[in-house]
């Protein structure tokens, strides 16, 4: 969010070029501006919010439930709605939105189909047959579009039909498309999958080098009954140059180095992909369960044996450099810090050092001293300062959990230490990491209230569970999770967050719900606990006991040195305090699509 103080009397010719639109709701006058931005006046206050870069059309209506005024917003092609846009913040005297939303619309006829971009959205008075929609009018393009707006906000569908199963997915920055390994009619191929409009652009050639032609699989894939392990991308680099290939290993015991090429231009779409295979090995008699690439090699799993190639450029083949055993087998892998990370299905984490130096040893220099039955893995920021090449890696289960174990990359051969576990109401089985907050969240949700950066460029650390579901991590440090952990130590005896297991206790002058240092399960905080919390404004309820209350205020005020909580004391602040523990769990639990 960009914040600015406009002088409304300064040029009113430049003003009125600048708004395209206003409205009037709740007592406050809202301005879209030609450059993206949103001014609100409300009262003797002034606030300006940055949408987009094109320009902010704004348009205003009661929606069918009476929950109050919403405005909606058309910028770059998006359609957003505000809710609660005149209430203050008790932390900064903000005249913010509170509740900004992203409508996605959907053809429910067609989930394939990509979601139109919305140029004029407005909501009209029609008799739709529920309380629980709004009928909203939109332009897009050429054609009139009428949409049910449902008041609760949930997941946006879509389906992209590859004709098969898919197997692994992956999204190439290189191609500008999804790579998906997929079995069809018991066979497995790549499919080159634009994002936007579902279409399959891959071609597959044969490797002839004279006259390349169009054949049904690539070379080494298209085997009856043969199923793709890994897919990765690898950059080749040698002698400052660099070539791009996608990396495939099968249950077969094939790795395959995949060379790509964009076609000629269509008027329809974007070029197709063109892809043949470069190099392979084969023979194995194990699957090749896993692979990654570095600089001029590969390094992969066959079996339980991690196997590092190099590519000689001169004779056009891999070949083998060493080989390392390993417990059980490698199911992912990847490259940190100059060492290799495997992660095993029976065996947790394991660090190699995979120098590929003639006469250099192989071993493992750290590892996770308990077994897990892992699933995937993701590397997160360090969460110690005084140790810039710490790192903590969070690691997920066949059995709901979720383990950070932090890699102690300047002591060779010291094992891994557990920074804190969590239980998940399912199994991960994947995580990403990506920047998917909308542009309105992406400038003001910077780290504070104790959360800390969890990437480089602090993007969202994202979990998609076995049943579908899709959870949000973030990191604390020590002040913040005190705060959060105490309120959920508090909350698991309230039967109104918790009605079904919650924890009887006849007489609170017994009950500690002080937060410990245990390295486990209490250093994990549920969020969906918290987002309870926030929706039925239960923090004064929980927090009644006058020892609990003191000890909040005190934990509260621990936070970024005591910055928002100066000058405020019980009992007289009261409501001023419990509006900022509002504001952070706010915060914290903002929608990150």
């Amino acid at each position: 969010m960009v914040h600015g103080s406009p002088n409304l009397n300064s040029d009113e010719g430049v003003l009125l070029e600048a708004i395209s639109s206003i409205v009037s709701a709740w007592g406050s006058i809202i301005l879209g501006t030609r450059s993206g931005e949103v001014i609100k006046v409300f009262g003797s206050k002034v606030e300006c919010e940055k949408f987009g870069m094109t320009t902010a059309k704004v348009t205003c209506a009661r929606t069918s439930d009476n929950s109050g005024p919403t405005v909606l917003i058309t910028c770059d092609k998006n359609l957003i709605l505000l809710r609660d846009h005149g209430t203050e913040s008790a932390l900064n005297d903000s005249i913010r939105s509170k509740e900004k939303l992203r409508i996605w619309p959907v053809d429910a006829s067609n989930l394939s189909a990509p979601s139109p971009p919305v140029d004029y959205g407005i909501a009209v008075d029609l008799s739709s047959g529920s309380p629980d929609v709004t009928p909203i009018l939109m332009i897009s393009g050429i054609k009139l579009l009428l949409a049910e707006l449902q008041h609760q906000p949930g997941p946006a569908h879509r389906h992209l039909p590859v004709g098969g199963t898919p197997m692994k997915v992956i999204y190439s920055h290189h191609l500008q498309c999804l790579i998906a390994a997929v079995n069809k009619e018991d066979r497995p191929t790549l499919m080159f999958i634009d994002p936007d409009t579902g279409e399959d652009l891959g071609r597959p050639m044969n490797n002839k080098k004279e006259q390349k032609e169009p054949v049904d699989f690539i070379s080494g894939l298209g085997k009856a009954g043969d199923r793709i392990f890994g897919l990765s991308e690898w950059e080749f680099k040698k002698e400052g140059n660099s070539w791009r290939y996608i990396l495939v290993s099968t249950r077969d015991g094939r790795l395959i180095v995949v060379s790509t090429k964009r076609g000629e231009a269509r008027d329809d779409g974007p070029p197709p992909i063109l892809y043949w295979m470069q190099f392979q090995r084969k023979g194995f008699d194990r699957p090749v369960y896993s692979v990654v690439g570095y600089d001029e090699g590969l390094i992969y799993c066959v079996g339980q044996n991690i196997h590092w190639d190099v590519l000689d450029t001169v004779d056009k083949k891999l070949k083998e450099v060493k080989t390392f055993a390993l417990g059980s087998p490698a199911t992912s892998l990847r490259i940190a810090n100059g060492k290799l990370i495997a992660l095993t299905s029976r065996d947790s984490l394991e660090i190699i050092d995979h120098s590929p130096g003639d006469g250099e040893s192989t071993g493992q220099s750290h590892v996770d001293p308990k077994t897990r039955n892992a699933i995937h893995m993701i590397e997160v920021a360090g969460t110690q300062p005084e140790e810039p090449l710490g790192s903590v890696t969070l690691i997920a289960d066949r059995d709901c959990g979720v383990a950070g174990l932090w890699v102690p990359w300047q002591v060779p051969g010291r094992d891994c230490e557990l920074v804190l576990e969590a239980e998940l109401p399912t199994s991960i089985r994947r995580f990403r990491r990506g920047r998917t907050r909308p542009i309105w969240e992406q400038g003001q949700h910077v780290p504070k209230y104790g959360r800390l950066v969890s990437t480089v460029d602090d993007a969202e650390i994202l979990g998609i569970s076995l049943d579908g579901s899709m959870q949000h991590f973030s990191l604390l440090n020590l002040d913040s999770w005190r705060l959060l952990r105490f309120i959920q130590n508090v909350a698991v005896t309230n039967e109104e967050l918790y009605p079904f297991t919650y924890e009887h206790i006849d007489d609170y002058s017994d009950f500690d719900p002080e937060p410990r240092l245990d390295r486990g399960l209490e250093m994990h905080v549920d969020g969906d606990m918290l987002r309870r919390c926030l929706e039925k404004r239960a923090l004064q309820r929980l927090l009644s006991w006058p020892d609990h209350e003191a000890r909040f205020v005190e934990l509260l005020a621990a936070l970024d040195d005591g910055r928002h909580t100066a000058g405020l004391t019980l009992p007289g602040s009261r409501s001023e305090l419990f509006g900022i523990a509002y504001d952070i769990l706010d915060y914290f639990l903002r929608p990150v699509l």
